[in-house]
């Protein structure tokens, strides 16, 4: 098993695209507050605690239908779970990939 980890991650590399500066559009709304959302003290999680746990099913629901992940087709008795540099890290020492179709 393999396990890495990076922590240069504020380090890595790409390819940036050039162009007129632009200003980011005005928010769609204004941020409202709501102490028993924004703060979890014990009064306000308890309440909230089923709310958390049917966006976390919502949430796994997404992360297994969206486009975003992919499977990549390689050697079976390597598995890597990765995402932004890291996974450029990872993808480095191996060889050219096949992705799978969902």
């Amino acid at each position: 098993m393999l396990f890495w980890t990076t922590r240069r991650t504020s380090h890595a590399q790409g390819v940036a695209r050039l162009g007129e500066r632009t200003t980011p559009p005005e928010p769609l709304a204004q941020l409202e507050r709501d102490p028993s959302k924004q703060l979890m003290m014990p009064h306000n999680a308890i309440p909230r605690h089923r709310e958390i746990e049917l966006r976390l099913l919502d949430l796994a629901e997404f992360a297994e239908t969206t486009d975003l992940n992919r499977v990549e087709i390689g050697d079976p008795r390597v598995g890597i779970v990765a995402s932004g540099a890291a996974y450029g890290y990872a993808r480095d020492p191996l060889p050219p990939r096949q992705t799978a179709q969902r």
